[in-house]
C-alpha cells in the first residue's frame, strides 16, 4: 500500500531495500508501543540497530540509512514511511511486521546462524 509522501507496510507485507536481507542485531531491549521521530527513529543512521514496536513504527522526517549501516524496523501492526526515505548503497534495510521479540524475528535468527 502506498501513501502520498512515501510508503505504508501493512501488517503481513514485507520490504528489504537490499538484495540480501540480514537480520540486525537488537541494541536495546526497549519495545516501544508506538515509535516514531520524536520518541526514538534516528535521521542518520550509520550503525546497526533494530528499531521494535508493539504496535506502529511511523517516519515523518527525512531519514537516510547510510553505507555500512544495518536498520531493521519491526512493529507487530504496521510500518509507514511518510517522508523521503534514502538507502544509501551499501546499506541493509528491513521493514518486519511482527512485533517486539516477534516469533518471525526468532525463526531468522536461528535460520541466520
Amino acid at each position: 500500500m502506498v501513501n502520498e509522501g512515501g510508503v505504508s507496510v501493512a501488517s503481513g507485507d514485507a520490504f528489504g531495500a537490499s538484495e540480501t536481507s540480514q537480520i540486525c542485531a537488537n541494541t536495546s531491549s526497549n519495545c516501544y508501543s508506538n515509535l516514531n521521530n520524536s520518541n526514538g527513529l534516528a535521521t542518520n543512521e550509520n550503525g546497526t540497530i533494530d528499531y521494535e514496536s508493539s504496535n506502529t513504527i511511523t517516519s515523518t522526517v527525512n531519514t537516510t540509512i547510510l553505507n555500512g549501516a544495518n536498520v531493521t524496523y519491526d512493529a507487530a501492526n504496521s510500518v509507514s514511511i511518510n517522508s523521503v526515505f534514502t538507502v544509501i548503497s551499501g546499506a541493509k534495510f528491513e521493514i518486519v511486521i511482527d512485533g517486539c521479540g516477534g516469533s518471525q524475528r526468532q525463526e531468522e535468527k536461528i535460520d541466520k546462524k
